[in-house]
């Protein structure tokens, strides 16, 4: 996600077209998950595209978990459920997102 010059972030409407992608697969791999378990609803959508626009940004708590040669995929993004700013985020199975975008 590009920087704007004076250190700011993206408007909705100038994000780039693979982010807009992105993020409805999320949402909708979200939704998935709110149907599967039976829990939360479009209240918390805002929340969850503020997580994914800190992910995009490389923000916390993103940055802060660690990620070496050895770290799976799956467990990194299990290990941010336990943080409140990630917690929506956490519950899309990323696996699945790579997949389709691949």
């Amino acid at each position: 996600m590009p920087v704007l010059p004076d250190g700011t972030k993206l408007q909705p409407l100038q994000y780039p077209t693979l982010f807009r992608r992105l993020l409805g697969s999320v949402l909708n791999i979200f939704r998935g998950e709110q149907l599967r378990l039976r829990d939360g609803g479009v209240e918390v959508v805002d929340d969850l595209i503020s997580e994914f626009i800190c992910y995009a940004y490389n923000e916390k708590p993103f940055r802060n978990h660690l990620w070496t040669r050895e770290t799976k995929p799956r467990r990194w993004w299990e290990s941010l459920a336990k943080d409140s700013n990630a917690s929506l985020l956490s519950v899309c199975d990323f696996t699945q997102l790579v997949t389709l975008h691949t």
